[in-house]
């Protein structure tokens, strides 16, 4: 983002001060030790209450409740709506799903080429995309598509080397905050209308956004001009949009290189827009949501990428967050200060999708389970055993070629018909419900294969599989245990024909 900072979203008068105070007074609680579902429902019901005005089914600016929302802002609303309605499944956040895409429409119709900041166009395209997944309403894929059709067909060319421009009255600068948008929105298309098309422009644009508006290190800049001039300074918004893109596109294609963007993304972020390891404060209107965003695709690196390591440090933010909350139970946009005076809803916002996005909060009983070199990175199979047949000899190997991260994965692979396994017996278990996870790349030379799985067993039920997609991309498969005699062995298992190749890295054991 930011518009290149212009300030035609100040008018609102949106001031994010503590310097006008009002009546409401403020708590900062002791911290504590982890946050529940009863916090997320709690901070998404003082949301509601505080800033959605039921009677015209739209979100006020701020607490003054006497202006509504921005255009581009309340797709953003939208979507934490549906934040709430897929953690919750509560049939009143569907109701309200559905209630404001009609005064959407009422106010602004389906099709909102009108608008001149292209941006603005791609938000309500990219949101109609995820209504049109948890509804199936065919109204929000159609508007999506001719939106972002038109956006593609119109806005986009070679000049300045190729992505999307910003206005769509006046082509002079292409910015980070409507390319990677545009990204993500063309990769959902790709996939809900089967139409590879979509996902070939959303590479393309991703490949000249990347050289053009980042530092190739994890900094993402805001825009680059007709004038010559890159404008580089970076804000949680465009880190965030820039995160989501290559997660995206890595759960498409499966190339590590884009999931390796996105974590020096994440990274970048946390080392240089932060204060005292918590997201900034960024004053400027249009970037005060901007957590919103970053988070939004943290959450997705963390879920769909399996980068767990960035989850510890997102629940400190929320947990940061959600302590200063005021007496209403709503977080302004400095959540290293207790939260009081005027703000806007785009400001409160973040804490909310925080809450939301985390679910159930952080338990105890959520933390990793430690598994004995889970990446292989040791260069051999200490932690774990093997098994073959007897008369065959072993078919396995540790290398560095095509880990999925880190140095080393571990591999089955023989020409000729083969066995082969590896296993880990986790014992002193809690009994209870767990979560398995492994990046797992299955690749059929010849033959297909007979069996590729990871195996559950031992555990006091029966044996339970995840069957591996035999397609040579690196795919993060899950599998849920219920323990009940306090262990679990974790397996990898191939049964070939010859020819197949099974490549396992980054295995992680979760209590639920």
């Amino acid at each position: 983002m930011v518009r290149s900072w212009n300030l035609r979203k100040c008018v609102t008068g949106i001031v994010m001060t503590a310097v006008v105070m009002t009546s409401v007074w403020f708590v900062n609680p002791q911290k504590a030790s982890a946050f529940s579902s009863a916090d997320a429902d709690a901070a998404m019901t003082a949301f509601n209450s505080k800033f959605y005005n039921s009677q015209t089914k739209w979100f006020y600016a701020n607490t003054n409740r006497n202006s509504d929302q921005s255009f581009w802002v309340e797709a953003h609303m939208w979507n934490l709506v549906m934040d709430a309605y897929e953690r919750t499944n509560n049939p009143a956040y569907l109701t309200q799903i559905n209630d404001m895409y009609s005064t959407l429409v009422a106010r602004h119709g389906h099709d909102w080429t009108w608008n001149t900041w292209n941006d603005d166009i791609m938000w309500w395209a990219l949101a109609a995309t995820r209504a049109y997944e948890l509804t199936g309403n065919e109204m929000y894929k159609n508007d999506a598509k001719s939106n972002l059709d038109w956006v593609l067909d119109t806005q986009t060319d070679q000049e300045l080397g190729g992505g999307v421009w910003e206005h769509n009255d006046s082509h002079y600068d292409k910015n980070s905050c409507i390319n990677f948008p545009t990204v993500i929105t063309a990769v959902k298309m790709s996939n809900l209308l089967n139409d590879n098309s979509y996902l070939t422009e959303a590479q393309n644009i991703y490949s000249w956004a990347k050289s053009a508006l980042t530092d190739g290190n994890g900094k993402v800049y805001d825009a680059i001009r007709t004038d010559g001039t890159t404008d580089m300074g970076s804000s949680h918004y465009n880190q965030g949009t820039f995160i989501g893109a290559a997660v995206a596109l890595y759960e498409e294609t499966g190339i590590i290189g884009y999931l390796n963007d996105a974590v020096a993304a994440a990274n970048w972020t946390i080392n240089n827009l932060t204060t005292n390891n918590i997201l900034n404060f960024e004053s400027h209107v249009d970037l005060q949501g901007g957590k919103l965003i970053f988070l939004e695709y943290l959450n997705k690196l963390i879920i769909d990428g399996g980068r767990t390591e960035f989850r510890q440090w997102f629940v400190d933010n929320a947990q940061t967050a959600w302590d200063h909350r005021n007496s209403e139970n709503l977080v302004w946009g400095d959540w290293n200060q207790p939260t009081s005076g005027t703000f806007s809803s785009w400001a409160a916002a973040p804490a909310v999708a925080a809450l939301n996005l985390l679910g159930s909060g952080t338990p105890s009983t959520g933390s990793p389970i430690s598994i004995a070199n889970p990446g292989f990175e040791s260069g051999n199979l200490s932690g774990w055993s093997e098994w073959h047949p007897a008369g065959q000899s072993a078919k396995y190997g540790i290398d560095s070629n095509d880990a999925h991260s880190g140095n080393y994965k571990l591999y089955f692979y023989d020409s000729a018909a083969y066995q082969q396994s590896i296993h880990q017996v986790k014992t002193g278990l809690a009994n209870g419900s767990y979560t398995l996870k492994a990046w797992v790349k299955a690749t059929a030379y010849g033959a297909a294969p007979y069996t590729v799985r990871m195996e559950g067993r031992y555990y006091g039920g029966a044996d339970v599989y995840a069957n591996m997609t035999v397609d040579g991309v690196w795919r993060q498969y899950t599998m849920n245990v219920s323990v009940s005699n306090g262990q679990l062995d974790i397996g990898f298992y191939v049964n070939s024909p010859g020819m197949t190749s099974m490549q396992i890295d980054d295995v992680t054991l979760t209590k639920n």
